[in-house]
């Protein structure tokens, strides 16, 4: 008896002492993807990791099933079996998936298991790959995106793409396919009438990835006939759209302007007046991320709201009600057939995604339990800042203190910049290979996260209001958010450091050059050095235009703007020690912008710097091995520099 009370004594002071360490952060399992079935009573999902040695290769994933009620829980895929999307028949026996089986098929097709026990059943004998399927309401007809076979002897620039997606429909009984859309068309994404008889679809005239963003329209096609008919005009950007459960009204997230930064709205056509559009939620002090229809005339939607999630229920007379707010960060869910309960992924301060199950207006259950080695772990729970810019605007974001926070004591601050900036940071689990809050607070700092002005979370005025001002007034906002702390008392001014990928790398490079008296460390990753050299390499040149300068740098003088707004004209200010780090294939921030500001930092030599290019990584890492480098190099940097005596 006295040896098992011994026993569970020294149990107890392991687990309180144990900390989350970066090795845990990059082997983390999440969950994405979770699918319910008609039922409501079980719910599809991925785990998705890494394996647990140190390597480059990419994440792996494994498709699961678990029971509502009851936890069970069955697994669905086995190496060497890959797998991509997959839904429930409509009768909920099946899970229907598309995958690349060499034992079965060397091509990717459409299968099926049974829920309750049996074999695979291939569905498609389909010759060349194909994307973003979905099967009719009868479960007879596949719907799907293909793209033509790569020719390597065509060429390309970064912003055009001469591979068009068409739409294609496979009649599962004869096994034969037709192209259906037209070829002046390429296909973003499409969605299927409740009748299967039509399809909705999102195209450009180019395929690239800045027409995309920029210059989606609305077509209807018949699957039948092939006809096709444009629907309302769109200006600005665009992403999900769905049909009410009758057919009747279409409903699309998309911007209100061209200049709207985020697709960030939600808007619904009446198909019986295919012309017009109407904004459902104008004004609205937050930022759609998904929606779905829950009546014939009623949508819900999860928005960003300043720093964390809110669900609202809206009518198409624009009756408009919110229902609950979330500590938890989620974006889409998938509703049973009577739209009762609903399944989503989501990730809270003290875990990643995990499968949740909710119920429009009420909390979320968790239901699963990974990433065991967790438990007992002293996480900073963060709370939502808000504070005053110097021209009255208010700011939101989060707040992570050291985990044996003391009043009586200043600590070290780090800042990471989220991207975009059309983004934010929401409450939920914001750990990753790039991102370390949980680690810093371990080691007795502050993490603050800023929503600056331009982010998304409160509203389409919001968003815009540093058009044209780029490191301007919106790095004034994370100025006197740092102010704000140190005025509070929390935070030794001269222990501040500064980081972020894409656009809070833009912020570090700012940091360390145009103002680098306040700051003692910076962690650059993918971000801009020079904006004229970048406006002139980037594969996005319309959509930075269009919503972040609001003119073009070859007009008037605006050369001069662009320069203005580079760290590396400010390069020879630099006492900042910053880290630089790019990806070798990035297209939207190419890996000439980290080498410019290495190379004039190292030339004027007034503080420490590195740079790295990451081997075949585009804009963010993908490899495990690249990923544990960057996140090693970048927490040994702010030992030395920021967290150091």
């Amino acid at each position: 008896m006295f040896r098992i009370i011994l026993i569970s004594l020294f149990t107890i002071i392991v687990l309180v002492g144990q900390e989350l360490t970066p090795h845990m952060v990059i082997n983390q399992t999440r969950v994405i993807g979770s699918v319910m079935s008609p039922d409501g009573n079980w719910i599809a999902y991925t785990e998705y990791s890494y394996a647990k040695s140190d390597s480059n290769e990419s994440a792996k994933r494994q498709l699961f099933v678990i029971n509502r009620k009851t936890k069970e829980k069955r697994q669905f895929s086995f190496t060497p079996m890959t797998f991509s999307s997959y839904k429930w028949s409509k009768d909920g026996k099946y899970l229907i998936f598309s995958s690349t089986i060499k034992d079965i098929c060397g091509k990717s097709q459409l299968y099926r298991m049974p829920l309750n026990g049996g074999g695979i059943e291939k569905l498609t004998k389909i010759k060349k790959s194909f994307y973003s399927w979905k099967l009719t309401p009868n479960e007879d007809k596949l719907v799907f995106l293909r793209k033509p076979d790569k020719n390597n002897f065509n060429p390309y620039t970064n912003d055009k793409d001469l591979r068009f997606a068409n739409l294609y429909i496979y009649d599962m009984e004869t096994a034969t396919e037709k192209k259906v859309s037209p070829d002046s068309l390429h296909i973003w994404s499409y969605t299927l009438s409740p009748d299967g008889k039509s399809a909705v679809i999102q195209a450009t005239r180019d395929a690239g990835i800045d027409y995309s963003y920029m210059f989606r329209q609305l077509y209807q096609i018949d699957l039948e006939s092939s006809a096709i008919e444009q629907l309302a005009e769109w200006k600005g950007k665009m992403t999900g759209a769905a049909f009410s459960p009758n057919g009747r009204y279409l409903a699309v997230q998309g911007g209100i302007d061209m200049s709207d930064p985020s697709p960030g709205s939600l808007f619904f056509i009446d198909m019986k007046k295919p012309l017009e559009r109407i904004n459902l939620i104008p004004g609205f002090k937050g930022t759609l991320a998904s929606f779905n229809w829950i009546k014939d005339d009623k949508i819900m939607f999860i928005a960003s709201v300043n720093a964390h999630r809110e669900m609202w229920t809206v009518e198409v007379n624009g009756d408009l009600e919110k229902e609950s707010t979330y500590d938890a960060s989620f974006y889409g869910v998938s509703f049973d057939k009577n739209k009762e309960y609903f399944a989503t992924s989501a990730g809270a301060y003290n875990h990643p995604n995990e499968v949740h199950v909710g119920r429009v207006g009420k909390n979320l259950e968790r239901i699963t339990y990974h990433n065991e080695n967790f438990k007992g772990i002293n996480f900073s729970k963060p709370e939502e800042m808000s504070w005053k810019s110097r021209d009255g605007l208010t700011m939101y974001g989060l707040l992570y203190k050291p985990v044996n926070f003391e009043k009586s004591k200043r600590y070290p601050l780090y800042i990471y910049v989220h991207g975009g900036p059309e983004s934010a940071v929401v409450m939920g689990w914001n750990n990753s290979y790039s991102n370390w809050p949980q680690i810093l607070a371990q080691k007795e700092a502050f993490v603050f996260m800023p929503n600056y002005r331009g982010s998304t979370g409160q509203g389409v005025e919001f968003s815009k209001t540093d058009q044209k001002d780029l490191m301007g007034k919106e790095f004034e906002d994370i100025l006197d958010g740092i102010d704000y702390l140190v005025e509070k008392g929390y935070v030794d001014n001269s222990k501040v450091g500064l980081g972020g990928g894409s656009y809070g790398g833009y912020a570090a490079g700012w940091a360390a050059t145009k103002h680098s008296d306040r700051f003692a460390a910076a962690i650059m990753f993918v971000g801009i050095s020079n904006q004229v050299s970048k406006f002139g390499t980037t594969d996005i040149p319309y959509e930075e235009t269009f919503v972040h300068w609001l003119v073009w740098p070859y007009e008037d003088d605006n050369m001069d703007l662009y320069w203005d707004r580079s760290p590396l004209k400010y390069a020879g200010n630099n006492k900042t020690p910053i880290f630089i780090a790019s990806g070798e294939v990035d297209k939207r921030v190419p890996p000439e912008q980290g080498r410019e500001l290495y190379r004039a930092i190292k030339y004027h030599n007034n503080a420490p710097v590195e740079f790295y290019i990451y081997q075949g990584e585009g804009h963010g890492n993908r490899k495990k091995g690249n990923r544990c480098h960057f996140q090693k190099n970048s927490l040994r940097w702010l030992d030395k520099y920021l967290l150091g005596e």
